[in-house]
């Protein structure tokens, strides 16, 4: 069971900048049969997802990079057959959108079936795999990339993070890197 989510990502309906990223579970022999730490969102989403598109992609336990960036590419056309100008960008292993026009929300959300479901679980498994305490993987990679000391906890991070007050630079890339994907290098 998910403990925790990636914090900054953005939700692409009408807040507007989608995030999320690479692969799930393992599945089972046979389409909509899940398992792993992401079993439950997948069976989910291939139960009740009206996008057959999405539950091919979903029929064998996993997103593919491939399948993903299939998924954006068909997103960002979407979009811009509507008129609005978007950028897909890629950062931290997925992608985020830029829109020039902010009062593009109904163009946006009549695009966003299938990259909404797709992405964020391709982000929360390329994020964190094994569906534990988000704030945990990110005190690791901020271990790792020597911005905390090893006595530094998730609790500290959280209240640190309420507060404001970070023991570190917050505008450090590498803080940003371990907020967005605690599975990089540090």
């Amino acid at each position: 069971m998910r403990t925790g989510c990636p914090r900054g990502f953005l939700t692409v309906l009408i807040g507007l900048s989608l995030t999320l990223v690479s692969g799930c579970a393992a599945g089972g022999g046979q389409p909509g049969v899940f398992t792993g730490p992401y079993a439950s969102e997948m069976a989910n989403a291939y139960d009740t997802h009206p996008d057959g598109s999405v539950r091919s992609v979903l029929s064998d336990g996993k997103i593919s990079r491939a399948e993903y960036v299939e998924t954006v590419d068909d997103f960002v056309s979407c979009v811009r057959k509507q008129g609005v100008d978007i950028s897909a960008k890629e950062q931290f292993g997925y992608f985020t959108y830029e829109v020039k026009d902010r009062a593009a929300d109904d163009q946006i959300a009549a695009c966003s079936g299938s990259i909404a479901t797709i992405e964020a679980i391709y982000v929360e498994v390329l994020t964190n795999p094994e569906a534990v305490d988000y704030s945990q993987l990110v005190v690791s990679c901020l271990r790792r990339a020597g911005l905390v000391s090893s006595e530094y906890t998730s609790a500290q991070l959280d209240a640190d993070s309420s507060s404001g007050s970070m023991p570190f630079d917050a505008s450090d890339p590498a803080f940003t890197r371990c907020s967005k994907n605690p599975q990089t290098s540090g």
